[in-house]
């Protein structure tokens, strides 16, 4: 996969081991590490976080809406179940920069941590949490998020680029 601001591409690490899921007799994978490059050059590598770190929320109501409970943390890294929990590469803060969506949980909630591209540092940075599918309104410059028990909720950006709820979503 590639980004529209340069040549970049990632490479998804699986963990040594595969674990069998509890449910069946599937295997269920997790990638332990996302590496970023440019060409052949590594640009950066992202490993899943256990404990997540603050949000770059606006205000405590979205830091609360954008932050999924330590509960459903992976023990061992990124899900990698394709079907449910893909990769998701958007711009999702208007910057025109594509933006990073990694799965991080494996439960109906469908968590991506999201990683906003920094052309100052050339890198990703981790920025927020949202759950369930996600629509970009770009005209209207929100996002929708429409979760699988709660329906859809919006937000957008303040002029700091921290991410700011707000509230249910209304046509």
């Amino acid at each position: 996969s590639g980004c529209t601001q340069r040549n970049i591409r990632f490479q998804r690490i699986p963990p040594s081991n595969k674990l069998r899921s509890l449910s069946s007799d599937r295997q269920t994978l997790y990638y332990s590490e996302i590496r970023v490059l440019e060409g052949t050059r590594l640009l950066q590598t992202i490993t899943p976080p256990h404990a997540l770190p603050q949000p770059r929320a606006f205000d405590s109501d979205t830091a609360a809406q954008v932050t999924p409970p330590a509960a459903n943390a992976p023990a061992l890294g990124f899900s990698a179940e394709r079907q449910l929990h893909a990769l998701d590469l958007r711009d999702v803060n208007f910057d025109g920069f594509t933006d990073l969506g990694l799965p991080w949980d494996t439960t109906h909630n469908d968590v991506h941590l999201w990683y906003l591209w920094d052309p100052a540092a050339g890198q990703f940075r981790y920025s927020f949490a949202l759950q369930g599918d996600l629509t970009i309104d770009a005209e209207r410059h929100l996002l929708i998020e429409t979760r699988w028990e709660e329906g859809p909720h919006t937000y957008s950006f303040n002029a700091r680029g921290q991410i700011c709820w707000q509230g249910p979503y209304e046509m």
